[in-house]
Parts: structure tokens; C-alpha cells; sequence
């Protein structure tokens, strides 16, 4: 500002307006393959907000472009915002993006969204599928059924799903909402220190350990978890996530 100030003001429109427009064209003539990778980049340093902005410049440039779908779904998921991911889920499956990683991601934002009826009714073909992705479906059968009521139908569904991979994610959530209905909160205290060791500093488990610590009276665990989830956030963004931790 002190520079710009010794020149007269046409001359400093005049040195904006260039400024604008050279940075306006160091961003422009990127493909979407280079604007997704760049989204990657951002992801991985945990700067959400850029990596949102990359993957919409991608979609711009190619809106058939499946893996930005799929990667705005992604991150939409993490910040908390499910109607989004549910759709860009929904558009990379559609566009033949990974089917286990697309129907997977979909689901838990319907899930999330309280959308019981509808991922039951959600139909999906699993021929190909790992064990571990066919485990997470039916445990997401089983958390709709349990946000539906029936509590006989998702223990059964958790039973079957525990078989097949019972370090899956969603196997895991399910185990510990199950625990903590029938007021086993110290199974289910267990359960998440382990699915914390699978999946380190996920934010949903974090949060269920961190409200399992309320329940089981130790404040000083709860505060230090709930810290931990606001330190882990990502860089300029309040997910729902840290909210949650906020007023816990």
C-alpha cells in the first residue's frame, strides 16, 4: 500500500487491473485433470476450502469429470454437508465412477440425513465387491433399521456384517450405537478406542468418544477429545465436526 500510494490514482487502476489480469491467467488453461490433482494437493494439507474451489473449476471446465464428483462428495462428507454429498456421490456413481466408494459415500450422507426409508430402499449390486465394502453396506442396512426402530433387524444385520469384516468402518459405528443403546457404555468406550487405532483422528469416532467420556463422568478425557477434534479441523474451515466439539 505504501508503494502504490506514491503513484497518482489512474496509474494505480492501471497497475490493479494488470495485476488482476496476470493472476487471472496464471489460473486459467489448467484441464480438470490438473485442477483435480491440484485438489488432491490441498486435501492432503488438510486446506478443504482450496481443495472445494479446485474441484468447482474442474467441474466447470468438465462436468463429466467423475472423480471430481466423487472427491466433492468426499469432502462435503467431512465438512458436514450431506445433501451435497449425497448428490455428488449419487452424479460420480452415475458417471461410473468406483461403485463401492460412490454407493458407500452416498449412503452414509443419507444416513446422516436421517433418509432411513429411502437406504433401505436403495438397491445396489455387489458383485465384485470386497469383503470389507460388502460388510460396510450391510452395516449401513443395519444403522437405517436401528434409526428405524427395529432394533432385532439391525442386531441380526450387525451379526452378519461383523462376520465378514469387523474392523469395517460402518460395521464398527454400528457395533458401538448398538452398545450404547443397550447402555453398555463401557463396551462401547472399547469399541471406539479401537476403531480410533483403524481409522486415527476421524472425527465421528472422536465425537462418539468424546460424548461416551460425558456419559462415563471423566470430564478431563471428554475436554481433551473435544480439543483434539477442533485442533484436527481443517485450516479455515468450521466443519460440523468442530461445531460439535465447540459445545461439547
Amino acid at each position: 500500500m505504501r508503494v502504490l500510494a506514491k503513484f497518482s490514482q489512474p496509474v494505480v487502476g492501471l497497475l490493479l487491473v494488470f495485476v488482476t489480469g496476470f493472476l487471472g491467467s496464471c489460473g486459467s488453461g489448467a484441464s480438470d485433470v490438473e485442477l483435480v490433482e491440484s485438489a488432491k494437493g490441498y486435501m492432503a494439507e488438510n486446506q478443504l476450502r482450496a481443495t472445494v474451489i479446485e474441484l468447482k473449476n474442474a467441474l466447470q471446465t468438465n462436468p463429466k469429470n467423475a472423480e471430481a464428483r466423487y472427491l466433492l462428495g468426499k469432502v462435503s462428507l467431512e465438512t458436514g454437508d450431506m445433501a451435497t454429498a449425497e448428490k455428488e456421490f449419487k452424479r460420480a456413481l452415475e458417471m461410473g465412477w468406483d461403485q463401492e466408494a460412490s454407493t458407500l459415500g452416498m449412503l452414509r450422507a443419507m444416513i446422516a440425513q436421517r433418509k432411513y426409508k429411502e437406504v433401505l430402499e436403495t438397491s445396489a449390486t455387489t458383485t465384485g465387491w470386497s469383503e470389507t465394502a460388502q460388510a460396510n453396506l450391510q452395516a449401513l442396512e443395519g444403522l437405517a433399521y436401528l434409526g428405524e426402530g427395529d432394533l432385532l433387524k439391525s442386531k441380526s444385520i450387525y451379526l452378519t456384517a461383523d462376520k465378514l469384516d469387523a474392523d469395517a468402518y460402518d460395521v464398527l459405528k454400528l457395533a458401538v450405537l448398538l452398545q450404547i443403546n443397550d447402555k453398555q457404555s463401557s463396551d462401547a468406550a472399547g469399541t471406539t478406542n479401537k476403531a480410533l487405532e483403524l481409522f486415527p483422528q476421524d472425527p465421528e469416532f472422536m465425537l462418539m468418544k468424546a460424548k461416551l467420556a460425558v456419559i462415563n463422568k471423566q470430564y478431563d478425557e471428554a475436554a481433551s477429545t473435544f480439543e483434539q477434534i477442533i485442533s484436527a479441523g481443517p485450516k479455515g474451515l468450521m466443519t460440523e465436526y468442530v461445531k460439535q466439539a465447540h459445545v461439547g
